[in-house]
């Protein structure tokens, strides 16, 4: 509810207090363009190796299983690192104009989501290094590893909107 606030908010100011009150919009650079898009990139793809590792634990084949539940969250973080660099790179600040305030809170609302599901991924993984002894009794706390992939995926579409409507 809170992202639909940002992109309404958004919206609202993009589309009337625009014309309205003649507010300026910060230019586009290459910049602006190739790191959000790369971090797109990114986070669309780092759902695969979660859906393979899932398909993985269904079958019984814990070990591998491992290496997609390693790939997302550091996908994840390098996914932050990459946000990190385009608010250095940005032409607009926090307390420039209001579309920066929304940038800033939407992309960073993200990436705090994005940390959360890292974090989630990387709790699964340390208990399934863990609990290689006893294979079995992963298969039925399975439903956490099923709870943060649609979190992951949850993520990835946000981002999707974030890119289509408040950076573009």
């Amino acid at each position: 509810m809170l992202f639909f606030a940002c992109f309404w908010c958004y919206i609202n100011f993009r589309l009337i207090g625009s014309v309205l009150l003649l507010f300026y919009f910060p230019l586009l650079s290459c910049y602006s363009f190739s790191i959000p898009f790369a971090n797109l990139l990114i986070l669309l793809f780092s759902s695969l190796p979660i859906q393979c590792s899932q398909i993985f634990i269904k079958i019984g084949f814990l070990n591998y299983s491992i290496e997609g539940l390693g790939q997302s969250p550091s996908a994840g973080f390098y996914s932050i690192i990459l946000q990190c660099k385009e608010f250095s790179y940005s032409y607009f600040s926090l307390t420039d104009c209001l579309i920066g305030s929304i940038h800033y809170f939407t992309t960073g609302l993200h990436g705090f989501h994005v940390l959360l599901g890292s974090f989630l991924f990387f709790i699964i993984l340390f208990y399934i290094l863990f609990s290689s002894i006893y294979p079995f009794y992963f298969m039925e706390f399975s439903f956490s590893l099923f709870l943060s992939s649609h979190h992951w995926h949850f993520v990835d579409f946000i981002w999707f909107i974030v890119f289509l409507l408040v950076i573009y």
